[in-house]
């Protein structure tokens, strides 16, 4: 979900184009879902497709994390990373909440079961604070924030998994990491979002794999295909492996995929972890005023998306970035 270079030589423009891809579906997804489309019971319609694809579009953008965090986890240091990661992170998690929390009350409107009536608690904003939240805490403040925790806790096993050279090695730790992962999040006192980390250690493991090469552009094509048929899946935790495996298939042929890095491009990648993070309440509160609130709503959920990034999350990204180094250095030291 996000990404760690932040200068465009830096970035793959074709990954960019994934997360603006999969952070459109998401934002989508939610207009249809406040305005009272897509989630009732009765036969699908295509809103009902735009909103169930918001999983799928999660799932890619889980692999992405795993794929991009592989090259910074092998070279840092357990502890230096952790912190690098929550850095990276916590700045923009504590705007949303923030927005989130002053927005609540005027989301009347919001036809969405996302939009949850029950009462605010201190200990669910704690949560979501400290990358604990479920689903339920983050319904009552901003719902996309439940997957942030998730990934955060994930990440921690990418290092191990990303020192291990070569595909079949790298797979077979993965595995080994996935199990114990969902194993002690499902037994003890542990965050439960570790039951992701097979979704995020998948583009770890994806990112040793040799180049699609010429083949890119034809992999990336069957991969849409197949990520765009998940949404018939059930969506249940088993139908997840399901759309990660298509995922890594979307994000193994884009990475070969030559997309110039323009400026535009690469603006616009940059602030899709922003706008996934803090697009819901206004998009909430901009239901009252129907179908053109919701459009202008989409419009000025971009517009905080890019000032957060440029006054938040870019000096985030910055900073974590300072940590890595400082983190090696003391491991070549």
């Amino acid at each position: 979900m996000t990404e760690e270079r932040n200068t465009r030589e830096a970035r793959i423009g074709s990954l960019d184009l994934l997360r603006i891809g999969a952070a459109g579906v998401v934002v989508c997804g939610h207009a249809l879902a406040v305005a009272g489309l897509g989630e009732a019971p009765g036969p699908k319609t295509w809103a009902h497709w735009v909103v169930l694809a918001g999983q799928p579009a999660v799932d890619l953008f889980f692999v992405l994390s795993g794929f991009v965090l592989a090259q910074a986890a092998s070279s840092s240091l357990l502890g230096r990373y952790l912190v690098s990661r929550a850095v990276r992170l916590w700045p923009v998690v504590a705007v949303a909440i923030l927005l989130g929390l002053l927005l609540r009350p005027f989301e009347g409107a919001c036809r969405s079961y996302l939009c949850s009536t029950d009462g605010l608690s201190a200990g669910a904003v704690a949560r979501l604070a400290l990358f604990l939240g479920s689903l339920d805490d983050a319904r009552t403040v901003v719902p996309p924030l439940w997957s942030i925790g998730p990934e955060f806790w994930s990440s921690i096993l990418a290092p191990a998994v990303a020192e291990a050279s070569g595909l079949g090695r790298r797979a077979a730790l993965a595995l080994a990491a996935s199990v114990a992962a969902i194993g002690i999040a499902m037994i003890g006192p542990w965050p439960s979002g570790l039951i992701c980390a097979p979704f995020l250690l998948s583009g770890v493991v994806l990112a040793a794999a040799p180049p699609a090469g010429r083949r890119g552009g034809m992999v990336l094509l069957l991969g849409l295909l197949a990520l765009c048929a998940c949404v018939r899946l059930e969506e249940i935790y088993v139908g997840r492996f399901v759309s990660s495996a298509a995922a890594c298939v979307v994000v193994w042929g884009a990475a070969s995929v030559g997309v110039r890095p323009r400026n535009w491009i690469s603006a616009a990648g940059r602030i899709s972890f922003p706008l996934y993070a803090i697009h819901f309440p206004i998009i909430a509160v901009s239901a009252t005023w129907g179908w053109s609130g919701i459009a202008l709503g989409i419009v000025c959920a971009i517009a905080v998306a890019a000032f957060v990034e440029r006054f938040v999350d870019a000096p985030a990204v910055a900073l974590a970035r300072r940590v890595r180094r400082a983190g090696l250095r003391l491991q070549q030291a």
